[in-house]
């Protein structure tokens, strides 16, 4: 077997922009197919961070804080002495929709989920819907946190 190099061998470099460009295009539309988060997920994820997020700000600011949930978003809120339920934070959209049933309505301005300097939490159900995805029900007793199926 005769292997000598020649001036012909190995790959041109318009052959190389051809693959690098070919490559980047299939890595992209993964990329954009992998981020993309499915059905409720994000909406569930986002609403377990803000209970939290409230919860412990009550807690350690020891003010009393709330979700005031509508069906398009979904805004966080403090109870100023002076002037009432004021938002703490901005709105933030749901990718679907919610739906919230609590058996104490709020009060007029104020949200649906009231979270006291005592740990302590309204009780409420949160349904989650998103076209195609199918629904996912979160729920409080008033102590122990959201959970979500």
């Amino acid at each position: 077997m005769d292997r000598r190099l020649s001036a012909r061998a190995g790959f041109t470099l318009i052959e190389l922009l051809v693959v690098v460009a070919v490559l980047s295009v299939v890595a992209l539309g993964a990329g954009l197919t992998l981020a993309r988060a499915p059905g409720t997920e994000p909406d569930r994820a986002a609403l377990l961070r803000a209970f939290d997020d409230a919860r412990r700000a009550a807690v350690t600011g020891q003010v009393w804080h709330g979700l005031s949930l509508a069906r398009r978003e979904m805004v966080p809120m403090r109870l100023n002495p002076d002037y009432g339920w004021v938002p703490s934070g901005p709105a933030q959209a749901w990718r679907g929709q919610a739906s919230v049933r609590t058996p104490d309505p709020a009060a007029p301005g104020g949200p649906q989920i009231v979270f006291a300097p005592t740990a302590e939490t309204s009780r409420v159900e949160i349904v989650l819907r998103r076209r195609g995805a199918g629904t996912v029900i979160c729920r409080a007793d008033g102590w122990s946190g959201l959970s979500c199926d």
